[in-house]
């Protein structure tokens, strides 16, 4: 398969497509880009997460392999919904990636978007169908010693979808011809607005090559930053080997809580022999305190350790000071203090020997356990 899913969805969404789907829903145009666009996000990332944690990922593929193969321009509406039935393919799909169904992201949908209740649910089986589609060609053209599905998935760049730019397809309309004077002034305009474009693109590049910069030197053997789309619509910037998106991706599993699972925070900061949080620290705070508004099911253990070094009562007291100030920061940025239990451990547990400072460094932490999902 030549294209990938971006340019395939395009490829769908006509001015014909959407059109019909403004009639059928009595939405603009804008809205049902903008939903679409977050419905296709969200479901690309459930899909994906499925994918990689579920040990029979045959019952996903096969569903998938079901979708209909029809020309989405040229079907009726009422077609394609029947597809979204219960008993029926699309139905099914959701209601395997979405084990707690789709109500709760239809209801963020159309308080976020601006659509009506009433239309969130017709968007959503469009917007599985016209992502759903180009996996299916993908199945049906992989070769034996093609990338699975879930390993394509991981190359394709799908989170941050902007299909806005589909709403100026219009008809090529010939203009006539301008005088040679007119012709003269209009490059000179143009080349004006390409010298201020080429300006402000430098400048977007700078900076961000300085935001690159600075956490590629900060926080090393992270991967590269992408977008996270939520369930309720917000949107991380996070690593992808970062503590968020292995929380993520256990909350989002099938696997069950666990005493000794852990995950470490791996972007926290605090002063010298100090509770005090440094200001580097507010990202992956703000990341974890956005997840777990996204996910209110979800109980968390903040567990501090510390290194060797000083007293035992010193390390104890350190430690649970650490995970307190953690806590309360989590607090501050909107999760209830219910769901989280502060606790710390001192010197206990040490994930290196303190036998260096890169080493301490190391066992200088605050973990993290899914206590309930």
């Amino acid at each position: 398969m030549n294209k990938n899913i971006i340019d395939a969805i395009e490829h769908e969404l006509t001015p014909q497509l959407l059109e019909k789907v403004s009639v059928y829903t009595g939405e603009g145009h804008g809205l049902i880009i903008s939903s679409l666009e977050n419905v296709i996000a969200y479901l690309f990332d459930k899909a994906h997460t499925w994918l990689e944690w579920n040990e029979s990922p045959a019952t996903l593929l096969n569903l998938i392999k079901e979708c209909p193969a029809l020309d989405l321009g040229k079907t009726s509406l009422d077609t394609l919904m029947q597809f979204s039935a219960k008993g029926h393919v699309i139905h099914d799909i959701l209601n395997t990636i979405l084990p707690d169904g789709q109500e709760h992201f239809e209801r963020h949908l159309a308080e976020k978007v601006g659509v009506k209740p009433a239309s969130t649910s017709a968007l959503m089986n469009l917007g599985t169908l016209l992502l759903f589609k180009p996996m299916k060609a993908y199945l049906q053209n992989k070769s034996a010693q093609g990338l699975s599905l879930k390993s394509w998935l991981k190359d394709e760049q799908v989170q941050g979808v902007d299909l806005h730019h589909l709403l100026n397809k219009k008809p090529v309309v010939k203009s006539e011809k301008k005088k040679c004077k007119s012709k003269k002034w209009l490059w000179l305009l143009l080349l004006l607005a390409l010298l201020a474009g080429a300006l402000f693109m430098l400048r977007s590049c700078n900076n961000d090559t300085q935001t690159v910069a600075t956490h590629s030197t900060m926080w090393k053997n992270l991967g590269a930053f992408f977008k996270r789309a939520l369930p309720d619509g917000t949107t991380l910037n996070i690593p992808e080997l970062g503590v968020e998106n292995k929380l993520l991706k256990f909350i989002e599993s099938d696997k069950p809580v666990s005493p000794s699972l852990w995950f470490s925070f791996d972007r926290l900061l605090f002063e010298t022999n100090s509770p005090e949080l440094k200001p580097e620290s507010q990202e992956q705070l703000q990341n974890i305190a956005d997840i777990m508004k996204a996910y209110p099911r979800v109980d968390l253990l903040l567990a501090g350790y510390t290194d060797n070094t000083g007293t035992d009562e010193i390390n104890m007291q350190l430690s649970q000071q650490r995970a307190d100030s953690v806590k309360q920061e989590l607090v501050t940025l909107g999760v209830p203090a219910a769901r989280l239990i502060a606790k710390g451990f001192g010197s206990t547990n040490p994930v290196a020997p303190n036998d260096s400072d890169e080493n301490r460094a190391k066992n200088r932490r605050i973990e993290i356990q899914v206590t309930q999902k």
